[in-house]
């Protein structure tokens, strides 16, 4: 175990798929795991994060740096691994009239309990994805016809990510390969767009708009999933029929709204 770190701020709280184990997560610094939670005698352990991309690594002068949420996910799946983000933007120059917000992120993974023969105690990289290489969505999707001038070249039938802010880039809870993003036109615009990022095939894979009422500065939209627990104590309610619905379709996205609207659209015309 490592040394507790004073600057510890957790931001983000894990519930690791090990009997009664908790995950509080710092996303500038560290994990700090706690094993068996509800036992006498729980084991703690500090699981320090990849360093900083170096864009993102800024001195504010303040003791432990600025918040970095808005560029860093952790997440713990069922199959027994950490998954870890971080997004930066390369090409961004304050003094360019015209602004270059092309992102780059990069994915790493990591087991949660360590074993002697496993070579991946320590984090590493699984994949890296950027906005200008990213693809329209597959062909027998409707996305492309949702899609805004803001963020689509209509001229050049490709995607113009690059014009828009993307932020808190968030993994999914199911699905390896896909990753959700807050995209705005400008960084106190209270509406925007969610998009889905399918990492592997390096397209686009849903888009959905949000309007808010005002401005936020934190992750302003989280995928969740109910526990079995809750639907067995609920057995024989309409809250159990309508869940069982949901649990006999595929893992819930924050990219369905859209699609279901393009399709109504297509079905009337």
């Amino acid at each position: 175990m490592e040394a507790f770190d004073p600057f510890f701020f957790p931001t983000k709280v894990l519930r690791v798929v090990r009997g009664g184990s908790m995950a509080w997560v710092d996303f500038r610094n560290s994990i700090l795991l706690f094993d068996s939670v509800p036992g006498d005698s729980p084991e703690v352990s500090l699981i320090r994060l990849p360093p900083l991309m170096p864009i993102n690594n800024v001195d504010s002068g303040i003791p432990d740096g600025p918040c970095v949420d808005h560029v860093r996910d952790v997440t713990c799946r069922n199959d027994g691994w950490f998954k870890f983000i971080e997004m930066g933007f390369p090409h961004l120059d304050p003094n360019d009239a015209r602004l270059n917000r092309g992102w780059e992120a990069t994915m790493f993974k990591r087991r949660i309990i360590r074993s002697d023969d496993d070579c991946y105690w320590q984090w590493e990289p699984c994949g890296t994805v950027d906005s200008a290489s990213l693809l329209l969505p597959a062909a027998d999707s409707c996305v492309p016809d949702c899609l805004f001038p803001e963020i689509f070249d209509y001229e050049e039938r490709k995607l113009a990510l690059n014009n828009v802010l993307s932020s808190f880039p968030t993994l999914d809870l199911y699905r390896d390969d896909v990753i959700y993003m807050m995209t705005k036109i400008k960084d106190d615009d209270p509406d925007g767009w969610i998009i889905a990022v399918n990492t592997e095939s390096k397209r686009l894979e849903g888009i959905s708009p949000f309007s808010l009422e005002s401005y936020h500065l934190h992750r302003i939209y989280q995928q969740c999933d109910f526990s079995k627990h809750l639907i067995n104590k609920a057995l024989g309610t309409h809250l159990a029929k309508d869940m069982d619905k949901l649990m006999d379709q595929q893992p819930p996205e924050l990219a369905t709204v859209e699609r279901a609207a393009c399709r109504e659209e297509d079905d009337v015309s």
